[in-house]
C-alpha cells in the first residue's frame, strides 16, 4: 500500500507557546521529506505528536492511500491503531533487551495479531545487515547499528509511514539514505525527519525549512 503523510494546519507543544504553529506539509505516497530547524525548533516535539505520543494543539493529521483516496484522519488516534512507526532520537532501544528482542517488541505492540517472523530469515533484518547482531545488547552496538535496529523495530509494525526524530544531530544518522533504500519496501512507504541537522536531510525528496523566530512577532501566532 502506498500512502501519503499531511500535516494540516499542525500546532504542536504548549497552547500558549507552540514550538511549531500552523505547519502544513504534505509527503506523497514512496517519497522522503525532511523538517529542518534551529536547536529547540520542537522537532521531537512534532515527531512524536505525529506518531501519537504527544497531543496537537491544533490542526490535523491525515494519510491517504492515493490521490483520490478520502483522507483519513489519524490526529486522535492512539499510537498503536497508527500506520506509522517511529525511530526516537539516539534510537530508543531497551538496554536488557538483545537486538532481536528490541526488534520483536516492536511486533508485540501491535494491536492487532500477525504471524511473528523469525528475525535471523526476516528480509527487513536482512536488507539491513542486522543478522550477526542479533544476540547483542545495545551497549554493544555502533551508533549506525542502533539506527538500522530502531529502523528494524519500527519497520515490524508494517507501518504506511515512518517519522524519524534526528534532533540528536548526525551521529549514527549519516547512513540512513542507503539503509533506507536497501529496504524492500522503501518505496511504498512515505518516510519523514526531524531534524535540526541540513546534513541529514540533504538526500530527502522534499526539506521544510523552518526558521529561527521571534514567538512574540511570528506571524499567525494567537496571542490572548
Amino acid at each position: 500500500m502506498r500512502t501519503s503523510l499531511e500535516l494540516d494546519r499542525l500546532a504542536v507543544g504548549p497552547p500558549r507557546a507552540p514550538a511549531l504553529f500552523r505547519l502544513s506539509l504534505c509527503v506523497p505516497a514512496g517519497k522522503t521529506a525532511a523538517v529542518v530547524g534551529p536547536s529547540g525548533f520542537g522537532g521531537t516535539t512534532l515527531a512524536r505528536t505525529i506518531v501519537g505520543l504527544l497531543r496537537p494543539h491544533a490542526g490535523r493529521i491525515l494519510v491517504r492511500e492515493h490521490a483520490s483516496a478520502p483522507e483519513r484522519d489519524i490526529t486522535h488516534l492512539p499510537p498503536g491503531e497508527r500506520p506509522v512507526g517511529f525511530v526516537p532520537a539516539g534510537g530508543g532501544l531497551l538496554p536488557h533487551l538483545t537486538v532481536a528482542g528490541n526488534i520483536l517488541f516492536g511486533l508485540r505492540l501491535r494491536r492487532r495479531t500477525f504471524h511473528i517472523p523469525e528475525p535471523a530469515t526476516d528480509p527487513t533484518i536482512t536488507a539491513l545487515g542486522l543478522q550477526p547482531y542479533l544476540d547483542h545488547y545495545p551497549r554493544l552496538l555502533t551508533d549506525s547499528v542502533v539506527l538500522r535496529v530502531a529502523l528494524a523495530r519500527a519497520l515490524s509494525r508494517a507501518p504506511e509511514a515512518v517519522v524519524v526524530d534526528g534532533t540528536a544531530g548526525a551521529v549514527g544518522l549519516g547512513g540512513l539514505e542507503e539503509w533506507w533504500r536497501r529496504i524492500p519496501q522503501h518505496d511504498r512507504m512515505t518516510l519523514l525527519i526531524c531534524t535540526t541537522t541540513p546534513e541529514v536531510a540533504w538526500w530527502t525528496d522534499h526539506v521544510k525549512q523552518i526558521p529561527t523566530r521571534d514567538p512574540e512577532t511570528a506571524p499567525g501566532m494567537d496571542r490572548q
